[in-house]
């Protein structure tokens, strides 16, 4: 009798603690919410970027939509694909008022009310991405839903001048889409293609958008490879992704002839960026007399030196295996590679790709970091320790990350610390020591980010696999 009381108490307990646990869940989500809100209100309203890319985007509009420049060309250069170019257009489409010359007496006005549409719809994609990741946090495990919520406010406040003032943003919010569509998927429901079909037509625009979700489509499809209705979900993929891939790229060729595929030869030609992992091996090489300087290119600052030829095709090297390794291990897999695997892969080679490319803007972080987020939910084993120690990591990464940029990036105003010296391109100058340090010192955290993950994803897998989608 006095053991089974002693069962039903225990039974009561664990109730009234599990019960606890959800009202805290639940008291932590709204206070993600009332986080978002209010931060977001004063980055929209209040902070003011130190440096934007608004004003190039806002050129990009106007000698397309106002001035009828032809764009792609060598006197228009535009870096971005198509649906990227589109979107910097489309603030001035919805403005009936033209701009007949660069001295025009309006252009003032016209580009306030441009830069307010811009982040405004930089806003929604944060929006729909935020939603997007409280979606799939709740799906996949709800008792880290807050933590995820609040972690992806944090990082992304802390890197708000470049939030609403970058392109970053709506590639975040396509490829939270096309991860929320793949995790509709992943059940054993009728309209588990229809969700996979919409995911590859997701992906595929972003890819029109900006290349990066290119870099885990192969994981999807040969996960789709192993299903039991494979041909129709590849038939179904391939149909989708022809589609939404090339007719933007054609749309554009109409208009402004094969030019428009320059941005692949643009981007290949990239020198080795600046804040780049590659640029900290560089300056650590400068130590031992090897010659490192600043030099500008591509609209960028980048690093030269004795090894900045090495230090490219390293890179090179190094994110060709790093993709190469996870498809040889989704091949070893074999028919054990699952849908669930894939959807873990992409959460970790976008973000794993970022540290071995030889070109690392801090915009990047906007889109790795949920995609680190969503990883974390999957593979780590328990709500305690591991989530703590990643977002610490994690924040310090964008601080340093914002320390940098914009706020010790170039030397304007005569700062000791600023990571550009004064005419550093003119006289071939070195990074500033200081700044070099804590750039370096950010690198090598989000690589130990990555290599953390990397290993906590292969050995929990097989036990995670176990789980229900």
């Amino acid at each position: 009798m006095a053991l089974k009381h002693r069962k039903q108490m225990r039974a009561e307990s664990t109730s009234v603690s599990g019960g606890g646990a959800w009202t805290n869940a639940k008291i932590l989500l709204a206070v993600a919410i009332g986080l978002f809100i209010l931060s977001r209100s004063y980055m929209l309203f209040f902070l003011r970027p130190k440096i934007s890319d608004v004003g190039m985007y806002f050129g990009y509009a106007a000698n397309a939509v106002d001035l009828q420049q032809t764009p792609y060309t060598e006197k228009f250069i535009v870096p971005y694909p198509p649906l990227a170019y589109w979107t910097t257009c489309a603030p001035r489409l919805l403005d009936k008022r033209r701009i007949t010359s660069g001295q025009d007496p309006k252009i003032g006005e016209i580009y306030f009310d441009y830069e307010r549409g811009f982040r405004g719809l930089m806003f929604l994609c944060d929006l729909t991405s935020f939603t997007m990741l409280l979606l799939i946090a709740r799906k996949r495990r709800p008792q880290m839903a807050a933590w995820a919520a609040l972690l992806y406010i944090i990082t992304t406040s802390i890197l708000g001048h470049v939030l609403y003032d970058r392109l970053d943003v709506a590639l975040l919010m396509l490829l939270m889409l096309g991860l929320y569509c793949w995790t509709r998927s992943l059940g054993e429901s009728s309209r588990s293609i229809a969700w996979a079909t919409l995911a590859y037509m997701i992906f595929g625009l972003g890819i029109s958008f900006k290349i990066i979700p290119i870099l885990c489509l192969p994981f999807f499809l040969l996960a789709d490879f192993h299903t039991p209705r494979r041909f129709i979900r590849l038939a179904l993929a391939i149909i989708v992704l022809t589609a939404t891939i090339s007719v933007p790229f054609l749309i554009q060729w109409s208009a402004t002839g094969p030019n428009v595929f320059g941005i692949f030869k643009f981007h290949a030609e990239r020198e080795v960026h600046i804040e780049s992992l590659y640029s900290s091996l560089m300056s650590i090489a400068s130590a031992f007399g090897g010659q490192v300087y600043v030099s500008f290119s591509h609209g960028a600052f980048n690093i030269s030196g004795d090894l900045s030829d090495v230090m490219k095709i390293l890179s090179t090297i190094l994110l060709l295996g790093f993709l190469a390794g996870e498809g040889v291990w989704a091949l070893h897999r074999w028919s054990r590679y699952t849908r669930q695997d894939a959807y873990r892969i992409a959460c970790y080679v976008i973000p794993g790709s970022v540290i071995v490319s030889n070109v690392l803007s801090p915009q990047y972080f906007i889109w790795a970091i949920p995609l680190v987020l969503l990883l974390a939910i999957e593979i780590f084993p328990e709500v305690r320790i591991r989530p703590h120690v990643l977002s610490g990591l994690l924040i310090f990464v964008c601080v340093t990350t914002t320390w940098i940029f914009p706020y010790n990036y170039g030397d304007t105003k005569s700062n000791s610390y600023a990571l550009i010296p004064k005419d550093a391109v003119l006289l071939k100058l070195a990074p500033v020591t200081t700044a070099a340090v804590i750039l370096g010192l950010r690198n090598y955290v989000y690589l130990g980010v990555v290599i953390w993950l990397g290993v906590m994803l292969y050995k929990r897998i097989d036990q995670v696999n176990e789980q229900s989608p």
